[in-house]
Parts: C-alpha cells; structure tokens; sequence
C-alpha cells in the first residue's frame, strides 16, 4: 500500500469524525441532526460507528508500520572517544532480505547479528569481521554501513572508505534516502581522518540536505558535527562553533542527553581554538555532567580527556593530570584496548575523535 501524507491522514481523519459525531450524539439520545440518520436503529449505529473508527485507524495501519520500521532502521551510534554516528540497525538488515527472498539470509543476519554484539561490548574488530562475514553472505546496504562505521572506530580509514561507498551506492539504487544521509555522514568522517577536508565538508553537507529532506532530526544533528570538526580542522572556527551550537539546538529539540552532551563537549573544544579556556572549561564541564547524569562513560572519559587539555593549557599541570588520569580509568573499565587509551602524562593530541589537544 503507498504511503499516504500526513495531510491525507489529517482529511481521512476529519472525514471520519464527521461520521462518528452525529453516531455518538444519537447514542446519548440527542438529536441527529443529519437526515440520512435519522431512521438508524441504536444497534445499527453501534455497528456504523464501529466501522468508521476501524476505517480510520486501520487503513493506515500497514503505511504508518513501513514508516516505523524505516525509521527504526537507523540507530545512533557511539564511538570509542564518544563520536556520534547513525549506522544500521536489524531492522534495516531484515527489510532488505525480505525484499530478496532467495538470498542466503540466514547466514547473513547470525553474523550481523554478531557484530551487533561485539559492537556493545566495545570488541571493535570483532565486530567489523563479523559484519565483513555478513556482507560477504549477502551483501546489504545495512551491513556494509555498519562495517564502515566500525571500520572508522578501527581508524582503518582507507577500509572504511571501500566499505562505505560500495554500501552508498546500493541505497542510491535502492533509493534509500535516509541511508543515504548517513553513509554520507560516515564517509565525511572517512575523508576527515585521511586529511581530505574539502571531500568531508562536501559529504557532510550532502548528507545535511538529504536529512533535511526527509525529516530526519537526528541525521541533521550529525552533520553540523561533522561540518563543525571540518571547519575547525580547516582553521574556520567561528564557523565551527555555529554548526556545533545548531547541532546542540537540535539535540535539545529532541531531547538527546548524550547528543546535547556530545554538542556541549565540541563547542568546549571550538572555545579552546579559540584561546577561551573560561569558556571551554564550562562547555566540558556541562557535557560531563550530563554524560554522568544518563550513564554514558564514552562521553564522561572523553570530556575529561579534553577538561585536562584545558587546563593544560591554563598552566594548571596538576589537575590537568588528575583529569587526564580518570579519563584513563574509565577508558580500562569499559574495555578500550591498551594501545588506543590516551597517556595521563600529555593532552590528548589532535586528531579525528579525541579532544583538541593544546596548541
């Protein structure tokens, strides 16, 4: 059944309460004030309205389920220095088998959903195997977004790459547009951490207009991020710090803690450029509050991270280390690998995910 608009629904929605309102007003035995109603028996108009309410909420019921599953079909997702990006979900992996029922999907959706696990529990190369193994059983738009976005966790740039612009140009076949948005997004983050900055700032805006398009919040969020960390790396930080701030006005909107908490943590790091460290100090300050208050310790050891690179860079060694130290900590108990957990003796330095560092 093709999706019907909102404004067909509001009609559709109008016409039955039309019906439905004189049905009701007989049953209270008040006048009915439409003719062609007038003879109807009180049981007849137990059955009318009944058909009625039936028309209204179930005609639409299979096009508002395609538009809950579609929506369903992407997840925000946080990297290991707290990075937000959108990537596939089970439900975008079980939509697109369906549609091709002779594929092996079995095999396909066990390692899928393997990679989903390894994912939760921090086991990054675990994870993209396993969604290797599921694109190679069947390749999937689904799977190869989730592959590239743990590729990028893997900093396994050039891989990610690969990946994301072979699963990009499926859901252009499949014009998937919300797909599209994110593969995108995931690709700015490919070009960013291979220094191609004119190719991510592109990516980044391209996927801004399709999310923008199809109405997804979200998706728009993400890229302001990723246009502000581009803009920033390209010196432009006053630019930087307006996408990051419109990033934070859609995550309240939406009421996202972690992605308010993610926005929060940028713009401290935009302050920092921009020789503010009063500033940055309030931002990182705010952001691991909230990163506390919802459980998120990605976030909370990440904006300790760069709380040290702040105070670094206000001299104050002793509590920059402190900070440096428990962000360390938290970055064990979760489970980073050693080699990828930042020193407590230095800033964090410059890079993709990680904070500012201090110039």
């Amino acid at each position: 059944m093709p999706a019907l608009s909102a404004a067909a629904y509001f009609l559709k929605f109008l016409a039955g309460l039309c019906v439905l309102a004189p049905l009701i007003s007989r049953l209270k035995g008040q006048r009915v004030r439409f003719p062609i109603l007038s003879t109807v028996e009180r049981r007849q108009v137990w059955l009318v309205a009944a058909g009625c309410l039936a028309w209204i909420l179930g005609s639409g019921t299979g096009a508002w389920s395609d538009r809950l599953e579609v929506e369903a079909s992407l997840a925000m997702s946080q990297g290991p220095y707290g990075e937000l990006v959108q990537r596939s979900t089970p439900v975008a992996l079980r939509r697109e088998l369906a549609r091709a029922p002779s594929a092996p999907g079995g095999e396909a959706s066990d390692s899928f959903n393997a990679g989903e696990h390894d994912l939760a529990a921090m086991r990054h190369r675990e994870a993209a195997r396993n969604y290797e193994r599921s694109v190679q059983a069947v390749p999937t738009a689904a799977g190869y977004l989730s592959l590239g976005v743990t590729l990028l966790y893997l900093a396994d740039f050039q891989r990610a790459e690969d990946a994301l612009r072979v699963g990009l140009e499926m859901a252009r076949r499949e014009a998937a547009e919300r797909l599209e948005g994110a593969y995108l997004d995931a690709l700015g983050r490919a070009y960013l951490g291979q220094g191609r900055l004119e190719a991510a700032l592109a990516s980044h805006r391209a996927a801004l207009e399709i999310h923008t398009r199809v109405g997804n919040p979200a998706g728009r969020a993400i890229s302001h991020t990723g246009i502000g960390d581009v803009l920033l790396a390209q010196g432009r930080s006053e630019e930087a710090l307006l996408s990051h701030r419109e990033a934070f006005r859609l995550y309240t909107r939406l009421e996202n803690l972690m992605g308010r908490a993610n926005a929060l943590d940028h713009i401290g790091i935009v302050y920092l450029r921009l020789h503010d460290p009063e500033e940055a100090l309030r931002a990182l300050q705010e952001a691991l509050a909230l990163n506390r208050r919802i459980g998120n310790p990605l976030g909370e050891a990440r904006d300790l991270a760069d709380i040290g690179s702040v105070y670094l860079a206000q001299g104050k060694r002793g509590e920059a280390l402190e900070a440096l130290r428990e962000s360390q900590t938290i970055y064990h108990q979760i489970g980073m690998p050693a080699g990828s957990v930042p020193s407590s003796e230095t800033a964090i330095p410059d890079g993709v995910f990680v904070g500012a560092g201090v110039e």
